[in-house]
């Protein structure tokens, strides 16, 4: 357990608090990059600031302060010129440095150059802009492996927006005891009460870990965070999901990966009881098929309970007019609301199976105290050289979930547990692929 005192030193991320500091030197995902071509400027917040995000013609990105410097009012409503934001109201336009460049009302033309507001840096890869608002200059932005491969790949981005604080979502990333069975025994459960028949590949997630439990959990330390093993009934140490495991990346990113899936997802904070989860999902495929060259990378949204924006909630077969717990986000995140804004851990009692949970705690804590003493913490890159392509352990199979090691593939197999249901256009190019290479494997 936690005393109140630790536990707000963990989870508050304003600006100059312990975890905001640490959380500043890190590059966050705050959208995905499609959402600026439906629309080039967007409201979006991070650890408590609300900054506008916008695209200029050119197509330079910008993130800058939410009020304009003359009469406070919102920048959302700008509109995007050749270079810079023009303020609906009065005219006065920014760049993406925040520089005054137009006051079309002031005759005295220096007067701009005295006006400056809040920027941040703001780049776009996999699909995702990505932000950082810690001290300058600001580092490189990671470039994991499963974000910078571009041969033969299907991408998307994931996100949704979660009422809670940040450290309830990643604390979960690393208790993979919760796989067994939130994900196992209680899946099975709700698809019972909801009648869903034999056959339908929703049954894939909840059965593989029914007949398959979990005989023992491992948790290691790894040059960039916490690797997270798992041993299964009938299975040796010599198998790949404890040998190699599910890495997370240290302060807030688990990547799952196995039958040619791989998420990458970040939990980050909004601010002290909101999170956004974005996760960019690529889908690796083999030299059987080719994948279709993505211009933009899709993505989709749906809350808490399963809704997205274009399905009616009809449709979404909830179990009792509340939530879609037959897909497994939807399971986590009604998981880490019931748990309070902020989780009371005054009130915890963890055991052995929540090691993962100590270690990422103690990280957090020794990251803070470098921050605190002017240092620089882990997973901060510089070196352009070792930042080109950084390797992260790499599953080759998860349970029965994508293609199977002899090159077959079930519909579903993949996608029919995630919000993927609500975005038939990529649910349908990713099991095709899959189809089809599993077609080819069989003929060869």
């Amino acid at each position: 357990m936690l005393t109140a005192e630790e536990n707000k030193k963990l989870t508050q991320v304003g600006a100059g608090t312990p975890m905001g500091e640490l959380f500043r030197r890190y590059w966050q995902p705050i959208a995905a990059s499609a959402q600026l071509d439906e629309n080039p400027v967007k409201q979006v917040r991070i650890f408590g600031e609300t900054l506008t995000l916008f695209k200029d013609k050119r197509g330079k990105l910008g993130l800058i302060a939410d009020k304009c410097a003359h009469r406070q009012v919102s920048l959302k409503y700008g509109i995007p010129q050749e270079e810079g934001l023009r303020c609906c109201y009065h005219g006065w336009v920014y760049d993406s440095d925040g520089k005054c460049l137009e006051q079309p009302a002031e005759p005295n033309k220096s007067f701009k150059d005295k006006i400056r507001i809040t920027s941040y840096p703001v780049q776009e890869l996999a699909g995702a802009i990505f932000a950082y608002l810690g001290p300058l200059p600001a580092p490189l932005l990671p470039r994991w492996d499963r974000l910078t491969w571009d041969n033969n790949v299907v991408r998307h981005v994931v996100m949704v927006e979660i009422p809670c604080n940040w450290l309830q979502v990643v604390e979960n990333y690393v208790d993979f005891c919760h796989a067994q069975w939130l994900h196992g025994p209680y899946f099975k459960y709700v698809l019972e009460r909801m009648g869903v028949p034999d056959g339908d590949p929703r049954w894939n997630e909840a059965l593989m870990r029914t007949k398959q439990p979990q005989k023992k959990l491992g948790y290691g330390l790894y040059p960039n965070g916490i690797i997270c093993k798992i041993l299964l009934e009938g299975e040796t140490e010599e198998s790949e999901l404890w040998t190699v495991g599910h890495p997370f990346v240290f302060p807030n990113s688990l990547s799952i990966a196995g039958g040619g899936s791989t998420s990458m997802a970040w939990a980050v904070p909004l601010d002290d009881t909101t999170t956004m989860q974005l996760s960019v999902e690529t889908y690796l495929m083999s030299d059987k098929v080719t994948a279709p060259k993505q211009d933009k990378i899709p993505y989709m949204t749906y809350s808490c309970f399963g809704e997205d924006e274009e399905e009616n909630a009809a449709e979404n077969k909830r179990l009792t007019g509340e939530a879609a717990l037959d897909v497994i986000g939807v399971q986590d995140n009604l998981v880490f609301q019931t748990q309070g804004p902020v989780a009371n851990r005054e009130l915890e009692h963890l055991g052995d199976s929540d090691r993962g949970i100590l270690m990422h705690r103690q990280m957090l804590r020794e990251q803070m105290a470098i921050v605190d003493d002017g240092g620089e913490p882990m997973n901060v890159f510089r070196d352009p050289v070792k930042n080109q392509y950084i390797d992260l352990p790499l599953l080759k199979r998860y349970y029965q979930r994508g293609r199977k090691a002899d090159g077959s593939y079930q519909r579903g197999a993949i996608t029919a547990a995630f919000p993927t249901r609500w975005n038939k256009p990529i649910r349908d190019l990713i099991e095709g692929l899959f189809e089809q290479e599993a077609a080819a494997s069989s003929n060869s």
